[in-house]
């Protein structure tokens, strides 16, 4: 069985509503958390973006390293005051932006929050969009460099068709490699587009998990054929699990 993992979106949340949520999710037997902050889109607390009921009572986040605080001590036995429970049992996933995030000043201090997030309690990272190993693997040397050993997961999106060149940095924030782009403006027809992609990102995987990367995590946006196909390409059909 593949295990599903909640992605707790803290936007504009209330403490006491991601509390609440977080109690239900461990009763409902859910171990692995991923955490993001996300933005006010998604607000207020929600799982993936579903709304959950908000109250004013209680202040919100500043950072997903402050989410990653709060789940630590519910680990901890530490409830919102005047609430008691036993600790939970959670572990902590965080995103990485190998690129640095939209909304931070500058890599350096992206990177900061990233630590700050480890050091919190997180326990693995997923990161945003890698379309080269280099990024990925530079940010991965430099948590090791600070003896920070949790498992790093590349994202990976197959780009199947050269609409998507404008949509994917627009939507998510992230540079293509020029390779990329114009590999795919060259294809002369939509199965030319695919393989392009399929080969770029297949060789894309292949340069992470030789570079010690622990697996891969698949951006399918509820696509899954182009990920299978280059599964396929990898393991050989049937050989791998996304």
């Amino acid at each position: 069985d593949i295990a599903t993992v909640p992605h707790i979106v803290g936007g504009l949340a209330e403490r006491l509503d991601v509390e609440d949520l977080l109690i239900d999710l461990h009763y409902a037997n859910f171990r692995d958390i991923f955490v993001v902050m996300g933005d006010d889109r998604y607000a207020p607390a929600s799982i993936g973006g579903q709304a959950a009921h908000t109250t004013a009572s209680h202040e919100g986040y500043e950072h997903a390293g402050d989410i990653v605080k709060h789940i630590s001590q519910l680990n901890a036995g530490k409830y919102t005051p005047p609430a008691e429970g036993k600790p939970t049992d959670f572990t902590i996933g965080v995103a990485a932006y190998p690129q640095k995030h939209f909304a931070a000043p500058n890599p350096e201090t992206d990177f900061q929050h990233l630590v700050e997030k480890i050091q919190a309690g997180a326990k693995f990272a997923i990161t945003q969009m890698v379309f080269e190993a280099q990024p990925y693997i530079q940010l991965v040397r430099r948590l090791r460099e600070l003896g920070l050993d949790l498992p790093v997961l590349p994202g990976i999106k197959p780009i199947l068709k050269a609409s998507s060149l404008d949509m994917i940095p627009r939507t998510f924030f992230v540079d293509l490699p020029q390779g990329l782009v114009e590999a795919l403006r060259d294809a002369r027809s939509p199965e030319e587009e695919r393989r392009v992609g399929i080969d770029w990102t297949t060789r894309l995987c292949g340069e992470l998990l030789d570079a010690g990367a622990p697996g891969l995590h698949f951006f399918t946006m509820g696509r899954g054929a182009g990920t299978g196909w280059i599964l396929d390409a990898l393991f050989g059909p049937k050989g791998g699990v996304a």
